[in-house]
């Protein structure tokens, strides 16, 4: 593996010769949607400092990503996990959402035992707050500062796209599409792109304990009040086209809630959030059930699935794994809880 990472790097320099992985890059525009920049990154294999402790800034390899053409002015900071060993054309790619705090190696800490002994590539997008507010973030991006809905091309969501995008293009990848994951406000993005972007190449979806979600139909309260994004996609462009909720229930979404979620630390208490339910663990309930009574109403399949893990509050680790405590030596699928977000992503 590591011959071949070492092997791929000579070829694009001597091709490309790009800069360093701190450099944006000049980049190339293949056909279709996203821009692919050359930065010549994806090389390091494992840890980038193996003597590091998990909390420590230069654990894993980073670069800064502005190779989605609209929003290149605002970098994202990428982390990424490779194990070692397998075959980076063809391993499955999941991408990992943090929290609110958006920093850190939460994400790629919680995965790495299962990526080593899965073999599975772990990218974690961070949409530090100095450049991308709640609303680009947990929101999507999908409306402006005046709460009008910004052109597509601007929607956050389409990083995602254009960074698996990347992938393919830097490591000659064949994967047909990826998984992701996120948990609490990274929940959030991942749900609402499950529900704005159903044309997306995600395979599989786990959103867990996320604060609020974007309903499939309208959400008014006892007033008549009416809510519409980011709390509903009531007046998103394009969801009002015959077969759209059907494209979007198509997605296998994983709605995973711990069942001790259920404290208001960090919790949307707006009043479109309200009505969605009393904590996180009744917003998720209650976001699956109206799903599933949308898609029956309309006649279509729903692949939405709730899995609820017993014992779990509002933990990342716990929820990744079904609260089992994971050491190098115990990470079989037999010792992971019943719905871990491994389990529910990979089988």
């Amino acid at each position: 593996m590591r011959n071949l990472m070492i092997a791929f790097t000579v070829a694009i320099l001597v091709l490309s010769a790009c800069g360093k992985e701190e450099d944006y890059g000049t980049g190339i525009r293949p056909e279709g949607p996203s821009y692919v920049p050359k930065d010549c990154v994806f090389q390091t294999v494992g840890l980038k400092n193996p003597s590091s402790g998990e909390n420590d800034e230069d654990r894993y390899p980073s670069f800064a990503y502005t190779g989605y053409e609209p929003l290149k002015e605002q970098p994202v900071k990428v982390l990424y996990y490779i194990p070692d060993g397998g075959d980076v054309k063809t391993m499955p790619v999941l991408f990992a959402f943090t929290g609110a705090e958006r920093t850190g190696n939460t994400q790629l800490n919680a995965w790495k035992l299962l990526a080593d002994h899965y073999q599975f590539v772990v990218i974690n997008p961070q949409f530090e707050k100095k450049y991308w507010k709640e609303n680009h973030y947990q929101f999507g991006g999908v409306t402006d500062s005046a709460g009008s809905f910004a052109d597509r091309s601007l929607w956050t969501f389409n990083i995602v796209e254009s960074l698996f995008d990347y992938w393919l293009h830097e490591v000659d990848g064949t994967q047909e599409g990826y998984r992701m994951f996120g948990h609490s406000a990274g929940a959030q993005f991942v749900g609402r792109m499950v529900m704005a972007m159903p044309e997306s190449r995600v395979i599989r979806a786990v959103a867990a304990n996320p604060s609020s979600w974007a309903w499939p139909v309208e959400l008014k309260d006892t007033d008549g009040k009416s809510y519409g994004w980011p709390y509903s996609i009531s007046g998103l462009p394009g969801a009002d086209k015959d077969g759209y909720l059907a494209d979007v229930f198509s997605k296998k979404l994983y709605v995973q809630i711990g069942q001790n979620d259920t404290d208001t630390e960090s919790l949307d208490m707006s009043a479109a959030a309200k009505l969605q339910g009393e904590r996180r663990y009744h917003r998720a309930k209650n976001f699956y059930q109206t799903c599933v009574d949308k898609a029956e109403a309309d006649k279509v399949d729903c692949a939405f699935r709730l899995a609820e893990v017993e014992g779990v509050g509002h933990s990342t680790w716990h929820m990744v794994y079904g609260y089992y405590k994971p050491t190098p030596a115990n990470v079989k699928e037999e010792q992971l809880g019943q719905n871990s977000a491994y389990l529910l992503l990979f089988k």
